[in-house]
């Protein structure tokens, strides 16, 4: 099993995965999970799940074989999805399909000349999907929190962030989700695609952590202190604190710093000299009242 998800906002499409591979009783290893394939001009992306990562493979293969020995033109969106429709058939032939239970469900996002489209396989069905859509494993716990976060309006790179952040969850909780998140930014027009980088999706996945760690107190908030407004101004200013700290691996330290000093209503430079002084301290202390005396003697 995966956990896959795929976004869709008004710059482009995101798609990611992540990368864990579980053979039950046996191990877990790492797979890449996003594949991506050029036909006749236009970019094919999939990202799949099912209990068996051969056939998921397999069937990447045989529907881009087969998209590539059609011979209608694939330009079009539209005569895209009915030349899509007959190659899935092709490879879940619908007298055998569908089966009681998914053996194959594929995320597909295809970047035309002119726009980015995503859609779902499963089996031998296709559907356009036009929001956002979550496959495999934690599927539950994704989509709701896609549905939570989601907007058509968001940019490509927030459109990401979102994304990393529904994976991070899953990967959290779900013990057949997990390794690393792979993701590609898909745009409409003018650009072309990208996948990124491990150590920028590594900095996300730990500003998730210390951003729910943040407003974590805020949601009791609001009912806890319903009358007393300096209890809850100093609930909020905690969460501004914390979140100003999270965003240290974005930033240089000394901006960071400042913005904690900002928010505490301190002085920058006082505020580091005061904790240069207490290093100081640590570093070299004062001498006991048993070491002054033994001075004396």
């Amino acid at each position: 099993m995966t956990i896959a998800a795929g976004f869709v906002c008004k710059d482009g499409v995101i798609l990611c995965a992540d990368t864990q591979e579980t053979i039950p009783g046996y191990a877990r290893t790492d797979v890449q999970k996003l594949r991506s394939f050029e036909v006749k001009g236009i970019n094919l992306f999939f990202a799949g799940a099912g209990n068996n990562g051969i056939q998921v493979d397999a069937s990447i293969e045989e529907i881009t074989d087969n998209l590539r020995d059609s011979p209608e033109d694939l330009a079009d969106a539209r005569r895209f999805v009915r030349v899509l429709r007959d190659a899935v058939r092709a490879v879940f032939p619908m007298e055998y399909y569908p089966r009681a239970e998914t053996e194959v469900d594929l995320l597909m996002a295809v970047q035309f000349s002119s726009s980015a489209k995503l859609y779902r396989i499963t089996d031998c069905s296709v559907a356009s999907v036009t929001e956002r859509v979550c496959v495999g494993a934690g599927l539950v716990l994704a989509n709701q929190l896609l549905q939570r976060y989601y907007s058509w309006d968001a940019s490509l790179l927030e459109a990401a962030i979102i994304s990393l952040y529904v994976l991070y969850h899953a990967k959290k909780w779900v013990p057949s989700c997990g390794g690393n998140t792979d993701i590609a930014l898909i745009p409409n027009i003018g650009g072309r695609m990208s996948y990124m980088p491990t150590e920028e999706v590594e900095k996300i996945e730990k500003y998730c952590e210390a951003h729910d760690k943040a407003l974590q107190r805020l949601l009791t908030a609001v009912p806890r202190h319903p009358k007393n407004k300096e209890a809850f101004d100093n609930e909020v200013r905690n969460a501004v604190i914390g979140l100003t700290a999270a965003r240290s691996a974005f930033q240089e330290w000394e901006d960071v710093m400042k913005e904690v000093a900002a928010h505490l209503g301190r002085d920058y430079e006082e505020m580091m000299r005061e904790a240069e002084e207490g290093a100081n301290r640590f570093l070299n202390p004062p001498p006991s009242d048993s070491q002054t005396s033994e001075g004396q003697q």
